[in-house]
């Protein structure tokens, strides 16, 4: 496939950065990155079958110890609040393209 704006194979965030660089591009907050990441590759625990569960996400291994990147409780509260910051997110590169 030939490389274009959807094929990019650069992260989340460089493409993110890349947009910011442009004149009436996207203004998407850094920090969905960090909340992409932990969503995709942290990992999730509860101390019952039911809300809230944990969501956790380590770094690489420094010595004999693992620091933690992300550490939040996933209360519906807190999935709601992340669910409108992705939209808000989203609206904003809407905008930029000019579409709805």
């Amino acid at each position: 496939m030939p490389l274009n704006a959807f094929t990019d194979y650069r992260s989340l965030g460089q493409l993110i950065g890349a947009c910011r660089a442009f004149p009436g591009g996207p203004t998407v907050d850094p920090g969905v990155v960090g909340l992409r990441d932990a969503l995709a590759h942290g990992r999730v625990y509860a101390k019952a079958p039911t809300p809230p569960l944990h969501l956790l996400k380590f770094g690489r291994q420094q010595g004999e110890m693992v620091p933690v990147e992300f550490n939040e409780s996933m209360t519906v509260d807190w999935l709601a609040g992340k669910q409108a910051f992705i939209d808000q997110q989203l609206q904003a590169v809407y905008d930029a393209l000019g579409t709805a």
